[in-house]
């Protein structure tokens, strides 16, 4: 998605710090649920480490699809769960529903990027570079609104990290990776 290497090395360490976040999370979760959920997180980041290279085309795109679907679901599960039960504050449907944001853009990023690139961009790709192709509308309208959605939820999480100094590291790495993925399907939306 990235073509310059500096931003591509950028971009996979700080994906490569949030994944190793959300391992240390998920292997201290006094809950399944809450251990699911980093669980999730730790997969997206390491498939957005991928992406930031041109040979993330030879994964296949149907089981990433699936899986964040999924993940979306799982989230919006939990906050439908908390909400009938009346245990739903401000902060946990934000949070949720930016999560399942989150996984919705993979799902976005992966259809929009990975037949495309695969079937339109192997000669490029093997040459080290990218080729997004033009998106149609109903991509570009999809993006668009995904990824405004993801800015909201990367403010969400950097007034949580200002506001809230003892979940401030984890709310800072969900805002990073907010920020990492926006600025990866910016080349998307510019095509």
């Amino acid at each position: 998605m990235v073509e310059d290497a500096w931003l591509q090395w950028t971009l996979a360490l700080v994906f490569v710090a949030t994944a190793l976040h959300s391992v240390g999370l998920a292997a201290a979760s006094r809950t399944i649920g809450s251990g699911i959920g980093h669980g999730l997180h730790m997969v997206m980041s390491l498939d957005m480490v991928a992406m930031c290279w041109p040979w993330w085309t030879a994964i296949p795109a149907l089981p990433q699809g699936v899986f964040f679907g999924a993940a979306a679901v799982w989230y919006a599960s939990r906050l439908g769960q908390r909400w009938r039960r009346g245990q739903a504050t401000a902060r946990f449907v934000l949070h949720q529903a930016s999560h399942a944001v989150m996984m919705l853009v993979m799902v976005w990023m992966v259809a929009a990027m990975g037949p495309a690139v695969a079937s339109q961009g192997e000669a490029l790709a093997s040459a080290g570079g990218h080729n997004h192709g033009t998106l149609g509308p109903v991509a570009g309208l999809s993006g668009s609104i995904l990824v405004a959605l993801l800015i909201a939820a990367g403010v969400i999480f950097a007034l949580d990290a200002a506001r809230r100094p003892a979940g401030r590291l984890h709310a800072t790495t969900n805002a990073a990776m907010c920020v990492g993925m926006v600025v990866m399907c910016w080349p998307m939306m510019t095509s």
